[in-house]
């Protein structure tokens, strides 16, 4: 009988005196086996509760070796970031720094304090997920070593970014992970603020799929999807100022000249601007608005060359 453990994880105090904990619940087979960690909500806004909440009911019952680790909301101070109904919750409002960039950084805040709770949690771990949502997307995993490309197949997510370890990651759940030598990887669940069914169906058969691989559930739903990965993201700003209108989805394949949005205009007396892609490729993700000022980030892509099978 698998047992279930619910433990709270103490961060430190608001200025009001309140306790602010991080929920950690444990589901325990009683056998030997691996020790899976999930963790999600380093971000607040990145709604991940769905795949967690599917998770948790699905492991309690089947679990059969090995215990598995949830963190769903593993950053609470992100979370009280908010604005109107907006949870502004990327970057901490009182350093400007990235939440998931202060790994291993010592204890300087309560931010810091947090994150060094959580690279304990982390180095207890067989192998560590970190999901995230992204702007407008499908759901893709990333990992930082080539090695870790196994992983992401039994994953069978469409696309995989293989993004090594770099300065500009340095400090993230996956690069601790790494550092520790614990296969690892993350997995961008769809878009942002967003209930997709789909996407999180998708999630939930990659994770299980992985616990089969480690022989901790019986499940043996064979997957045949092709799998993809990428090392050359291309970022594509607009040169125009204006409302834009977008011609493709994310996860959408393009050719070259094809319509990827339009741009109208503030000045009435011009016309519609059609943007025509330069290559054939697909495209990963849309910043999640249609308000754009001239420079913004608007898609991001990868070229048709730069797809690579796993």
């Amino acid at each position: 009988m698998n047992k279930v453990f619910t433990n709270k994880i103490k961060v430190g105090n608001t200025v009001t005196g309140n306790s602010i904990s991080i929920n950690k619940f444990t589901i325990d087979s009683g056998v030997l086996g691996k020790t899976i960690y999930i963790q999600g909500g380093i971000h607040g806004g990145e709604v991940t509760l769905p795949i967690f909440t599917k998770l948790f009911e699905y492991v309690k019952s089947n679990l059969i070796a090995g215990k598995v680790v949830f963190i769903p909301f593993c950053n609470p101070l992100a979370w009280e970031q908010q604005v109107y109904t907006y949870t502004v919750g990327k970057f901490s409002l009182a350093t400007g720094i990235d939440f998931n960039r202060r790994f291993g950084k010592g204890v300087l805040s309560l931010t810091d304090k947090a994150m060094s709770l959580l690279s304990e949690e982390i180095k207890k771990a067989d192998f560590v997920f970190d999901l995230h949502t992204a702007r407008e997307s499908v759901p893709f995993s990333i990992v930082n070593r080539k090695e870790y490309l196994k992983y992401a197949k039994i994953v069978n997510l469409p696309y995989t970014y293989l993004s090594p370890q770099s300065e500009r990651y340095k400090g993230t759940t996956d690069d601790i992970a790494t550092c520790n030598n614990i296969p690892n990887i993350v997995i961008e669940c769809g878009s942002h603020d967003t209930i997709n069914h789909d996407h999180i169906k998708q999630v939930f058969n990659g994770i299980v799929s992985v616990l089969n691989e480690f022989k901790m559930v019986n499940n043996n739903r064979s997957k045949h999807n092709p799998c993809f990965y990428y090392n050359k993201p291309i970022k594509l700003v607009t040169e125009h100022s204006g409302i834009l209108e977008f011609a493709k989805k994310a996860g959408e394949k393009f050719e070259e000249g094809d319509v990827l949005y339009k741009v109208y205009l503030p000045e009435l007396n011009e016309k519609i601007i059609e943007i025509l892609a330069q290559f054939s490729g697909v495209l990963l993700s849309i910043k999640k608005t249609h308000i754009y000022s001239q420079y913004d980030e608007v898609l991001e892509v990868i070229k048709h060359e730069d797809i690579l099978t796993i």
